[in-house]
């Protein structure tokens, strides 16, 4: 479970519960990261790492109400790292970038 709460009033596009979400997905590849570093699988680690930085990117865009930007990005991922992505926040992704493609 992520460490640090997401106070929703700083963020008005990314829910918290969605956000809290995605953190804990980043959190989780973190700590495998870890385990296959002590392990001394050092590509392992370095690839989990790499994922969850993608992960952060997306939040990140998500957080500026950059959907169609952080659609486009997590299609560009791996499809094990996109399967880390909460059912939510994919689906608030859809919503939104298909909503602001309308205009």
């Amino acid at each position: 479970m992520p460490t640090s709460t997401v106070n929703p009033k700083i963020n008005k596009f990314v829910p918290e519960k969605h956000q809290e979400q995605m953190l804990a997905s980043i959190e989780e590849r973190k700590n495998d990261a870890e385990r296959y570093r002590k392990e001394k699988e050092p590509d392992m680690a370095k690839m989990l790492m790499a994922d969850a930085k993608d992960l952060k990117a997306i939040l990140a865009l998500c957080k500026k109400g950059k959907w169609k930007e952080a659609c486009n990005a997590a299609y560009a991922m791996d499809t094990a790292v996109r399967e880390c992505i909460p059912e939510s926040l994919w689906n608030l992704m859809h919503t939104q970038a298909e909503m602001w493609r309308s205009f």
